[in-house]
């Protein structure tokens, strides 16, 4: 039996007497916005994916200072935006940690007296009624929930079009219009200097990330090692191996099988620093993965190698992007939902050949 409908039961119940500390606020102008909260609590790449509607609404609100309730990974991805004034801990998963640091985040919300909410991207399903709960008299959302009555502009994202747009056109319902699809990173000059530091003597690199957060996007560990020596092979390029420490062993495994000594960055960078190293390569070789949008983030040229997944929508946004994906090579409806098949048929078709075919191409251009 699945406990996610309990979970979900337990949250309503909890949520609703939560609301019995919600404050009615006055209803608020939006040329009369002072204070915004923006809610993002998910993972690396959609937290990118975000950024282009943050930097939308601080245009719109120039004078206005914003405040986001992040997520862990979240708070790596935002910190130094010029755009944010200033960063809250979500009290992340649903348990008695929760619980207890719920109301104290609540209280604090409610004191700021936010003009404005916007859920803009969020796993946790207590997103919306964070936003309603902060007292905001204005409350867009744009991600699907079970608590839309909670908000007073509800535009959720549709499969059709890329996110980082439909983000931006879920805007339109609070007055702002906006095309800049650029995502942004922000980097201090001490995390490019260790960056550089951890890359000293290495010559032109080429990251690369093989890893996935499901096994149809996991490219295999014995295609990656063949990669990387012919990268150093055919284009002295050395190879970064991408990875954060629960990956450090895959990447050990990696480094075994080659020839040529690539670069680790598996438990021995943060998250910024090894961003700042994808921002200092050649090129970016990556699955459906946040090294993507972090490499689109800095206009890395990138390789995406896709498995079953509709790149349209989560997949590059700038053109110096390659997509690399065979459809051909599974007879499952695409997009393909079954995460766990037992062929992995999809990815497994994307060759080192193939890849090197395409790096080949791109550096010639």
């Amino acid at each position: 039996m699945s406990l996610k409908p309990i979970k979900r039961g337990l949250l309503k119940a909890y949520l609703k007497a939560a609301s019995l500390m919600r404050d009615e606020r006055e209803a608020c102008a939006l040329k009369d916005v002072k204070k915004i909260l923006v809610i993002n609590t998910t993972a690396i790449g959609d937290t990118l994916i975000c950024t282009p509607a943050i930097r939308a609404i601080k245009k719109a609100f120039p004078k206005a200072s914003i405040t986001a309730l992040v997520g862990s990974a979240a708070r790596e991805v935002l910190e130094n935006n010029p755009h944010i004034d200033e960063l809250l801990d979500h009290p992340g998963r649903m348990n008695i940690g929760y619980l207890l640091k719920f109301p104290g985040l609540i209280k604090r919300l409610k004191r700021e007296r936010f003009d404005l909410a916007a859920v803009l991207y969020g796993n946790d399903p207590d997103a919306v009624p964070i936003a309603y709960l902060s007292g905001a008299p204005i409350r867009l959302g744009t991600v699907r929930t079970d608590f839309p009555d909670l908000l007073t502009h509800y535009r959720p994202s549709s499969i059709e079009g890329h996110i980082v747009r439909e983000k931006l056109k879920a805007l339109t319902a609070i007055g702002i219009k906006a095309s800049d699809t650029r995502m942004e990173m922000f980097l201090t000059s001490g995390e490019e200097r260790e960056a550089e530091r951890f890359l000293e003597g290495a010559g032109d690199i080429v990251s690369i990330h093989p890893f996935g957060s499901k096994r149809n996007k996991q490219w295999p560990e014995e295609y990656c090692a063949e990669l990387a020596d012919a990268l150093f092979d055919r284009f002295s390029l050395r190879t970064v191996l991408i990875g954060g420490p629960s990956e450090a062993g895959a990447i050990r495994r990696i480094a075994s099988e080659m020839k040529s000594e690539p670069l680790c960055t598996g438990g021995r960078l943060g998250l910024r620093i090894a961003s700042a190293v994808i921002k200092k390569s050649k090129m970016v070789i990556t699955t459906d993965s946040g090294p993507l949008h972090i490499a689109q983030a800095f206009r890395v040229p990138t390789i995406a190698l896709i498995g079953s997944t509709n790149w349209k929508t989560t997949g590059p946004v700038e053109d110096n992007a390659v997509v690399l994906q065979k459809p051909e090579a599974c007879v499952a409806k695409r997009p393909c939902k079954f995460y766990n098949c037992e062929h992995i048929s999809c990815i497994r078709s994307l060759s080192p050949d193939l890849v090197i075919d395409t790096v080949g191409r791109i550096l010639n251009k």
